[in-house]
């Protein structure tokens, strides 16, 4: 997955994913990313290209949150309420 460059709408048919793992092959994103799936258990992404994640993403039922040597400097532009993440493992942001 060298060089790949994902839409802002990539993930806007996938409503039903659950498990998302880029590992070590972050894709680049250069128009931003418009939503991540609500139905997201899982989401592992090194190296996450933006500052914050999608702000239509609902991370009710996320579970893990892996997104090490990322951007982020906030998970969303805006707080979010009524959330509940049973575990959630974020670390070793970096600003590079």
């Amino acid at each position: 997955m060298k060089n790949l460059k994902l839409r802002p709408d990539a993930f806007v048919r996938m409503s039903n994913l659950q498990f998302l793992d880029f590992g070590n092959n972050s894709p680049s994103l250069p128009q931003g990313l418009q939503s991540l799936p609500n139905e997201l258990r899982y989401l592992h992404w090194m190296h996450y290209p933006l500052t914050c994640l999608p702000e239509q993403f609902s991370a009710e039922k996320l579970v893990i949150l892996d997104l090490s040597c990322s951007r982020v400097e906030k998970l969303w532009h805006e707080v979010k309420v009524n959330m509940f993440l049973p575990f959630t493992y974020v670390s070793q942001f970096s600003k590079a």
